[in-house]
């Protein structure tokens, strides 16, 4: 295996992201967030070769010149239910939601948008 491959497959781990390589070893194919389709092969040592097919126009930016940063906000309605309510993160960007549990992960990446977490 290479190490541009493995470390493109760990980033897209660490961002919660499903990829495949179909028995390939330098190939992955990935679904980036809008249902664009990503495939990504090594060219050489020390780079890999993107192709992205259903881009919207924040896609494209975010490809080519970065997503940005986020904020992942805890919320709860503790004071509502006395006590016995529900705690979940949100994105301050683009305000995916999900469930607080004790077993939820630490993003280092919104699982939807993809921002860095600052």
């Amino acid at each position: 295996m290479n190490n541009v491959t493995d470390k493109l497959r760990r980033m897209l781990d660490e961002r919660g992201i499903e990829w495949t390589s179909h028995g390939a070893k330098n190939h992955t194919w990935y679904d980036a967030n809008g249902g664009a389709r990503v495939t990504a092969y090594v060219i050489d040592a020390g780079h890999i070769r993107i192709r992205m097919c259903g881009l919207t126009p924040e896609q494209a930016i975010a490809a080519t010149v970065g997503a940005g940063t986020c904020h992942m906000e805890v919320h709860d309605n503790l004071a509502e239910t006395e006590g016995m309510g529900e705690a979940w993160l949100e994105c301050d960007e683009c305000h995916w939601q999900m469930q607080l549990e004790p077993s939820t992960p630490r993003f280092k990446f919104c699982p939807n948008c993809g921002r860095r977490k600052r």
